[in-house]
């Protein structure tokens, strides 16, 4: 049976960074792929460890992950970092045959850090410090203890943020995969969770990077 009265209004538009605002954008989680692109492993095995083992082409790990980690992100506050770590780790586990806590056990990572700029003009601004043995880094502050990241105007187009991950080593470091990220076209509800998620190109899974309005108050609902 139909309703009486007009329809309902639409729903108010979220203005998640208003003009006059900042947007800080913080590297937070780097995580790569279980191989190199060419497949072989990133580091030597040593002492005590052992070879991460598996098949699974790296863009179907890239799109296994992100589907799950997208899922998963949302009004979660300061454990979004937590969700997308375990999607991560339990895709990997699927795909790879691994047991399901795998990124505790006893296997040669790469040893990951990150530098970072704008439109590929390759100046890069800032460099993380480097995470020894882990395909799940926390990238998130530079050499300096600055926070490692990005800031541009609420209203103004058009900026990519340019992120460079490499894997450290004694005698020639190894480029795991350099993405550009969108910063101008962050979905309003990602800035208002604190939190956004980025597929990655090459030997990068994916990217998480936290998110802050600084200077004016947010609308969201």
């Amino acid at each position: 049976m139909p309703m009486d009265g007009p329809p309902p209004p639409p729903p108010r538009p979220i203005d998640a960074c208003p003009a006059g605002g900042t947007l800080r954008v913080q590297l937070w989680d780097v995580f790569a792929t279980p191989r190199r692109p060419d497949g072989d492993v990133w580091d030597g095995v040593s002492s005590g460890t052992s070879e991460l083992f598996c098949r699974a082409a790296a863009d179907v790990i890239r799109a296994r992950v992100r589907d799950a980690a997208v899922a998963e992100l949302g009004p979660v506050g300061a454990i979004g970092d937590q969700l997308v770590g375990d999607a991560f780790e339990r895709e990997v586990a699927s795909l790879c045959g691994l047991a399901a806590n795998w990124l505790q056990m006893a296997y040669e990572g790469p040893d990951l850090f990150a530098v970072g700029g704008f439109d590929f003009d390759t100046d890069w601004r800032w460099q993380t410090r480097t995470v020894q043995n882990s395909w799940a880094a926390r990238l998130n502050t530079t050499t300096t203890g600055a926070a490692a990241g990005w800031e541009i105007p609420c209203d103004a187009p058009g900026y990519v943020a340019v992120l460079g991950v490499v894997d450290e080593d004694v005698a020639f470091d190894d480029e795991v995969g350099v993405i550009g990220l969108q910063l101008s076209t962050i979905p309003e509800q990602a800035v208002c969770d604190g939190w956004a998620y980025y597929s990655g190109a090459e030997g990068i899974a994916g990217v998480l990077v936290r998110l802050q309005v600084v200077g004016a108050t947010p609308q969201c609902e």
